[in-house]
């Protein structure tokens, strides 16, 4: 896979309905092939950028298989952001569980 401004990882916010009626959140979205069984992905939230949780304040919303052997698998924050609050920080951390 050639890397791009599509394949990766981007933080952007989107107003989503989860139940409550429309309100932003904020939106991760990364690329990973398909059939990955040898690694665990987990996305990880820091509001400094030294502590990082995981599994994070994430929300799993979707996986989009595109049939090329990628998927881009969408996440977003698990509560809305307020208007001039600003989004965690997120990063995607991959360990090889191979041999």
């Amino acid at each position: 896979m050639v890397l791009n401004s599509t394949t990766l990882p981007s933080l952007a916010p989107e107003q989503l309905d989860v139940g409550s009626g429309l309100q932003d959140y904020a939106v991760f979205e990364y690329a990973i092939r398909s059939g990955l069984n040898d690694v665990n992905i987990a996305v990880e939230t820091s509001s400094d950028l030294a502590i990082w949780t995981s599994p994070g304040e994430i929300d799993f919303l979707e996986q989009i298989d595109h049939g090329d052997g990628t998927l881009t698998v969408r996440c977003r924050t698990s509560n809305p952001v307020a208007p001039g609050d600003r989004p965690p920080f997120a990063r995607v951390r991959v360990l090889f569980l191979g041999p």
